[in-house]
């Protein structure tokens, strides 16, 4: 066991392995892997290789996200009762976004029940104003970084841009206020790549990428496939999407929810590329890639219990 480095360590339920040493921590998630394949998969000897490791143990996250409670500090919630804290440290931010979130301060009673920082490579930074009511609150900012209100489908650009352009592959993202994108740049790499490898080397020609997002996968794909479609509820994401794949001829994308649209669609897909939100596949979704008959599956996934 190691002394926990956060002072909201047991408390936090951001971090539950900060009283092990990280080269023991990856071996525990793989073995907590494999054992909920065997009890919840019936999957008597899965075969998982070596985790991967995070080239970063702290000050990875590209993004971190606060509530607010009446008083206008920014919290995190306790992992037992729920009840809103306020946050003295954190350890996973990366360096500019550990820098403002410090700097940050809110008047009693404002109106934002979320607030959301993030950062690209280059250091340039977004914060993020969510909810609270379509006007948004009254700021002043000494510093040079973006700022967006976002309410429902109501963006609102307070200064700045209303996006950020992020980097994978050497290749550029624009990734707007209202998109996702994965939160540990190399880690990013690393499961693009995997990704990439197991689909080329399957010899797909036509992917259908579900849950395509702003394009991550699909940009990295496109160049070598003779068709890609891709599906994405999110207008924001889809938007991005659009201007991510500019460049390819070969790309069609369908806005909608997926369990909406792919039952819509003809077996013309000889790979399919699955990457949903926590809670997995809908049956409707899981329905259809059966009636697809994709040669290829590939489920990217964030919680193995879904998986």
């Amino acid at each position: 066991r190691l002394s926990p480095r956060c002072t909201h360590f047991g408390t936090c339920g951001g971090c539950h392995y900060q009283h092990i040493p990280y080269g023991l921590q990856t071996e525990f998630k793989r073995q907590i892997f494999i054992e909920q394949l065997q009890r919840l998969a019936h999957i008597n000897k899965p075969l998982i290789k070596a985790v991967i490791p995070s080239k970063l143990e702290w000050g990875y996250r590209n993004s971190l996200q606060f509530s607010l409670n009446k008083q206008g500090n920014l919290c995190f919630a306790d992992i037992y009762t729920n009840k809103l804290f306020p946050v003295q440290e954190c350890y996973l931010p990366m360096e500019e976004v550990d820098h403002i979130w410090r700097l940050t301060e809110f008047e009693e009673g404002v109106r934002v029940q979320r607030v959301e920082f993030r950062q690209n490579q280059s250091g340039n930074l977004m914060m993020i104003l969510h909810g609270g009511g379509k006007q948004p609150p009254q700021l002043a900012s000494e510093s040079r970084l973006s700022i967006v209100h976002l309410d429902g489908n109501d963006v609102i650009v307070m200064a700045g841009e209303g996006s950020l352009q992020m980097e994978a592959f050497h290749r550029q993202f624009k990734v707007s206020a209202a998109s996702f994108f994965q939160i540990n740049f190399s880690a990013v790499e690393a499961l693009a790549k995997e990704v990439v490898n197991i689909i080329q080397a399957e010899g797909i020609n036509h992917l259908l990428d579900v849950y395509c997002g702003v394009g991550l996968f699909s940009a990295l794909l496109a160049g070598s496939l003779e068709s890609l479609t891709g599906v994405e509820s999110s207008a924001s994401a889809c938007g991005d999407f659009v201007e991510n794949m500019d460049e390819f001829d070969n790309v069609t994308l369908f806005q909608g929810k997926a369990e909406h649209i792919l039952p819509e669609l003809p077996p013309d897909y000889d790979g399919i590329l699955v990457d949903p939100p926590r809670s997995g596949l809908k049956d409707e979704v899981i329905q259809s890639i059966i009636r697809l008959c994709p040669k290829l599956l590939v489920y990217v996934s964030c919680n193995p219990a879904t998986l």
